[in-house]
């Protein structure tokens, strides 16, 4: 019966070490699925593996292997890498969901541009304490597929909508000028998430960590800020004022 260990000479002295592959055959037979053990392990490994080498780059065998765990207890919990997959981004989407914001009444009472800018604030920071978030929905949306649209359909609604519907409120009660509500919701979610999603060339280019308390305020300020004045109703000023003036007003029944 094999002990788990092997022969390596270092210097013509014989030594007997751990054989890893011995080990991992003992782990694997002697493994047995308990029911509530290794299941939230087992996602949060599986989130940051899928979130850096995309679905069609990870197996139930390399999660396995992440966790200490064996497949067989993965599989247990799982039965499948697409079902391990779906429940992983749950709880990614989960971190970032702002509808819990929405719903508080102290939120309904603002304004609708004080009510962008909480959003957008919310956003951002639970955008930089889930950076695996953007790396997802890259990777899934530059791929496009079954994915994305269980992705986009079953779980990003609420995310979108909360964009959709401030901007699409504003610009109907004069408060934001006519922009495209779908438009404007991809750039927020765009600047919001670059910094995170292009970390390293953050820091060269800032030599900052995108990650501090600090530059996260920042960032959230200056992307506030960005939003805000680019949406922002402005009179017009010097030769478009005058063009306008000398253009005859628009009919009501053109409105």
């Amino acid at each position: 019966m094999s002990s788990g260990l092997r022969l390596f000479s270092l210097n013509g002295l014989a030594m007997r070490v751990p054989d890893p592959k011995g080990a991992a055959k003992r782990r694997s037979k002697g493994s047995r699925p308990l029911r509530g053990m290794g299941r939230g392990e087992i996602l949060a490994v599986a989130m940051e593996l899928f979130a850096q080498h995309g679905y069609d780059g990870v197996s139930t065998a390399d999660i396995a292997a992440a966790a200490g765990l064996s497949q067989s207890v993965v599989l247990y919990h799982f039965s499948s890498k697409e079902n391990l997959w779906r429940d992983a981004m749950r709880g990614l989407f989960a971190k970032v969901n702002t509808q819990s914001l929405i719903d508080q009444d102290a939120y309904k009472e603002l304004d609708v541009t004080a009510r962008l800018r909480v959003a957008i604030r919310q956003f951002a920071h639970r955008s930089a304490q889930a950076p695996e978030f953007a790396r997802v929905v890259t990777r899934e949306g530059m791929a496009g597929g079954p994915r994305l649209r269980w992705l986009t359909e079953d779980l990003s609604p609420p995310m979108l909508d909360i964009f959709h519907r401030l901007i699409e409120e504003g610009t109907a009660s004069g408060a934001f000028k006519p922009c495209s509500p779908g438009h404007m919701t991809m750039v927020i979610h765009t600047v919001t998430n670059i910094i995170f999603l292009l970390a390293p060339l953050t820091e060269i280019v800032t030599g900052q960590s995108p990650f501090s308390p600090e530059v996260i305020e920042h960032h959230t300020d200056t992307v506030v800020d960005l939003v805000l004045n680019g949406l922002a109703v402005r009179p017009a000023t010097g030769p478009e004022k005058a063009s306008k003036a000398g253009r005859p007003s628009p009919k009501k029944s053109l409105r």
